[in-house]
C-alpha cells in the first residue's frame, strides 16, 4: 500500500444506474466497488464513503447505507450539497438540489440503519439540527474531526469552519429562539435564497451556549 493508511470513496447511489447517472461516467459504480474490494484484499482497514445528497438519490440513502455495511464499511457520510455559485449545484439547482424537509426522513433512516448495523461513524453534514433531533451525535459538524484548513488548486482557506459560518451559511429569524441557535450553522445561503427559511422549526429547550456544552449532552 506504499504508506496509504486510509481511503475515501465517493458513492452516490446504491447501484450503477443511479451512481453512473450522477457521475456522468459509465462504469464508475462498478469501478468504485472493485476498488473497495481490492483495498480490502490488501488489508486496508480505514475505508470510508462520502455521498452527496441529491434529488436523484435521497430516497435511496437507506439502501446505500445497507450497501456500505455489506461491504464492511462502518464510516460513512451523507452530505447536503453547497449550491455555491462556483459549482454545478448552483447552475443546476432545480435539477439536483432536493428540499431538506423531504430529505430528512431518509437521512435519519440511513443513520439508524448504520447504528443498528454496528457502524462506528455514520454522519450527515450541512443539515440544520432541527431536522436531526435525537441524532445530534451523528451530525458531522459536531462529532467529526474539525477541518481547519483547505488547500486546493485554485484557492486556499485557512479557517474553514469560521468562514463557512460567516460567508456560506445563514439562519432565519425564527432560529433565534431555537435551543441550538448558537451551535447550528443554519442553511447554505444560496439554498436559503432559492427556498427560504420556512422549513426550519425552532427546537424548544434551554439554549446551548457552545459546542463544548453540546458535547457534554451528546
Amino acid at each position: 500500500l506504499s504508506g496509504l493508511t486510509g481511503c475515501i470513496f465517493s458513492v452516490h447511489g446504491p447501484n450503477a444506474q443511479i451512481h453512473d447517472y450522477l457521475t456522468q461516467s459509465q462504469g464508475s459504480f462498478d469501478q468504485a466497488m472493485q476498488g473497495i474490494k481490492n483495498l480490502k484484499k490488501l488489508g486496508l482497514l480505514d475505508i470510508e464513503t462520502n455521498s452527496t445528497i441529491l434529488k436523484q438519490n435521497y430516497r435511496h440513502l437507506p439502501e446505500m447505507e445497507k450497501l456500505f455495511l455489506s461491504l464492511n464499511i462502518h464510516n460513512s457520510g451523507f452530505i447536503f450539497p453547497d449550491p455555491d455559485p462556483s459549482g454545478l449545484a448552483y447552475t443546476n439547482f432545480d435539477l439536483v438540489v432536493p428540499r431538506l424537509k423531504e430529505v430528512a426522513p431518509f437521512v435519519r433512516k440511513a443513520i439508524c440503519i448504520g447504528i443498528e448495523g454496528g457502524a462506528t461513524h455514520v454522519v450527515t453534514q450541512y443539515i440544520p439540527v432541527c431536522f436531526m433531533q435525537g441524532l445530534e451525535n451523528h451530525i458531522g459538524e459536531f462529532v467529526s474531526e474539525p477541518e481547519t484548513e483547505h488547500h486546493a488548486i485554485d484557492f486556499v482557506d485557512l479557517d474553514v469552519i469560521s468562514n463557512r459560518q460567516k460567508i456560506g451559511k445563514s439562519k432565519g429569524k425564527q432560529c433565534i429562539i431555537c435551543r441550538y441557535y448558537k451551535v447550528c450553522e443554519g442553511l447554505w445561503k444560496q439554498y436559503a435564497k432559492r427556498v427560504g427559511f420556512e422549513e426550519l422549526v425552532p427546537v424548544e429547550g434551554e439554549q446551548i451556549a457552545d459546542k463544548k456544552m453540546l458535547r457534554t449532552l451528546l
